[in-house]
């Protein structure tokens, strides 16, 4: 778990940091990987913010990939998306030191990754240089590789088919995605995510809610996560669970407007939900004390009825008619009025 550094440590580590990115800009990597080094080690023992380590982590193995020491670049790049798995640079680090290992496929996938992140750089062109690298038969091309190539074919698919609202296509290729046990789990995370928005539009309502629990499991900070979650427990109707989900995702990402409009949605059908149920409690209240009492705003001139839930009127009246009920004021029985009493009847014939 990562917390705010006290402002002095802070202010530290951003120099050392920043002296770092110095020595890296004039060309002296050795000097940048020990300014770096200095910076990680010390946040990783004071438990330093999280996005302070992992911008060390992504410098230090671009100094690494400059030395030509890949091994190293790709443990540092690695451990960087992981602890951001949002900034597009961390999974290009990935994809540098990769085909710097001439994993090429790997590689490919790292900057896909990116692409998807930023599509506004040169990653997407990367990627596909080296997808052209890979069919001159260039590179490695492992089990491992394959595995995760063809991972990222069926997430690009069910992306694609969610676009289009084929929620069935989108569901089976995130299915077979999912399969996969090499996948990290940031990807994890963001696939069942993924998975609960197609599972949605199926209408497969405790399926996507399963699926968001999954991904929140893997990252409880994925704004995403929560968002899904909130609109499938709307969806089934439980206002409760989806409010507490969409107030998290909005503390996550407070600048989000989708997640702002929905938070209003789902305040409005809460307080909807509210004060029916306020107005059924009252109103069952209210008939159980004038059975109870006897009191004289019955009208035992004509029968009584109120249409209620089976459960609710037999707990509030023990009556066994769960629809409807007769009450007689001269008796205290029910199944007749006062006119139709057997008694007044008896009364009459003496």
């Amino acid at each position: 778990m990562f917390y705010v550094l006290p402002y002095p440590r802070r202010d530290m580590m951003a120099a050392t940091i920043d002296e770092g990115v110095t020595a890296f800009r004039a060309g002296d990597y050795e000097q940048c990987v020990t300014k770096m080094t200095q910076a990680i080690s010390t946040l990783r023992s004071e438990g330093g913010a999280s996005e302070m380590l992992s911008r060390a982590l992504s410098n230090r193995s671009a100094a690494f990939a400059k030395l030509g020491r890949w091994s190293e670049a790709l443990e540092d790049a690695n451990a960087a998306s992981n602890i951001s798995p949002c900034v597009a640079k961390y999974h290009a680090r990935v994809g540098t030191a990769l085909e710097g290992l001439k994993r090429l496929e790997e590689a490919a996938v790292a900057y896909h990754r990116a692409s998807q992140l930023d599509s506004c750089s040169d990653y997407a062109a990367s990627c596909e240089r080296l997808r052209g690298s890979l069919m001159a038969g260039k590179g490695v091309s492992s089990d491992a590789s394959r595995q995760l190539h063809n991972m990222q074919k069926q997430i690009d698919r069910g992306n694609e088919a969610l676009k289009q609202n084929r929620p069935d296509e989108a569901i089976s290729c995130y299915e077979r995605a999912l399969a996969c046990e090499l996948m990290d789990s940031s990807s994890r995370c963001k696939l069942l995510a993924n998975l609960s928005a197609a599972l949605l539009k199926a209408h497969l309502v405790d399926e996507a809610i399963d699926a968001c629990r999954q991904s929140i499991a893997l990252d409880s900070s994925y704004p995403r996560a929560h968002m899904r979650a909130a609109l499938a427990f709307k969806t089934k109707g439980s206002f409760v669970e989806a409010m507490k989900h969409i107030v998290e995702a909005e503390r996550l990402d407070p600048l989000n407007d989708t997640v702002l409009t929905e938070k209003r949605a789902i305040q409005q059908a809460l307080d909807a939900q509210l004060a029916a149920q306020r107005a059924k409690d009252a109103t069952l209240a209210e008939i159980a004390s004038a059975v109870q009492t006897g009191s004289s705003k019955v009208d035992n001139s004509a029968p009584l009825s109120v249409a209620l839930p089976p459960q609710d009127a037999t707990a509030a009246i023990g009556s066994r008619h769960t629809v409807s009920y007769e009450y007689c004021r001269l008796c205290s029985e029910y199944g007749h009025v006062a006119k139709h009493c057997p008694l007044r009847k008896r009364t009459r014939e003496s």
